[in-house]
């Protein structure tokens, strides 16, 4: 697993493993086309190779303290295997319809880049998968009594009793007429704080912590469960484009 950051001390923060061998990267684009840019560390960017199964059989791992921009924008450049990207906080981050998401530090800031071999048809699937996801992997720590669906296409929410958004993720795909090539996915979940401001039109956002069983902080626990469920779901998917169930799993969790 190859891992690009600013220093050692993130990957400990973020991943709870300490890196096996380093070595500096000094070109700014040498990562497989993605536009390394942390605020918080400009120019500096380190290379580490470390063994880290329990978040799967990713190839890649960027981490970044303060994103000056979008990772889901930056990885469209992507064209090497597997990668997820981890802000703690960052600008430019977006939701639907481009509008802006608001970061804050102590919430999932997660993209990724998958590419993949599968027919077009598989692509309503692909579109289902995160949301499918990050349901099941956050079901597990609410506290009882408490309901949680998926809106419709990608939203996570919180029936209190009336829906409150808590994450949503964006679903970008490269294709051609025959085959999906890449999938790309940015997702945001609300585990410590929620925008109090509210578009016409859109639902209230709320933050998960309060609703957690005994109040924990579980990032590491979620982003680890997260990053596994994903690419396993995906490449599920791929070795079995007809024999999976997430389109039985996206139903039996849809609310809205």
């Amino acid at each position: 697993m190859r891992i690009l950051t600013s220093s050692a001390d993130l990957i400990t923060q973020v991943l709870g493993t300490m890196p096996l061998n380093a070595a500096p990267v000094s070109a700014r684009n040498t990562f497989d086309s993605f536009d390394f840019d942390d605020l918080n560390a400009p120019g500096e960017r380190q290379f580490f190779e470390t063994q880290c199964e329990s978040f799967g059989n990713w190839d890649n791992i960027i981490l970044e303290r303060n994103a000056a921009s979008s990772q889901l924008v930056r990885l469209r450049q992507w064209r090497g295997p597997s990668v997820m990207t981890v802000a703690l906080t960052g600008n430019g981050f977006i939701g639907q319809k481009n509008r802006v998401w608001q970061t804050f530090e102590g919430n999932l800031h997660w993209c990724c880049a998958i590419p993949v071999k599968l027919p077009v048809a598989c692509a309503e699937q692909l579109q289902m998968l995160p949301a499918v996801c990050m349901h099941e992997v956050l079901q597990p720590h609410w506290k009882l009594g408490i309901q949680c669906r998926i809106k419709r296409p990608n939203d996570i929410i919180l029936l209190l009793p009336e829906p409150h958004k808590v994450a949503g993720c964006l679903t970008e795909m490269r294709a051609n007429d025959q085959s999906v090539e890449m999938v790309r996915y940015g997702l945001s979940i609300n585990l410590v704080a929620a925008p109090e401001h509210v578009e016409p039109g859109h639902l209230p956002a709320a933050c998960c912590m309060p609703y957690f069983k005994n109040g924990d902080n579980v990032y590491r626990t979620i982003l680890l469960a997260l990053s596994r469920s994903i690419l396993e779901n995906v490449r599920r998917l791929e070795n079995n484009p007809q024999g999976t169930d997430l389109r039985r799993r996206f139903d039996c969790h849809c609310s809205l």
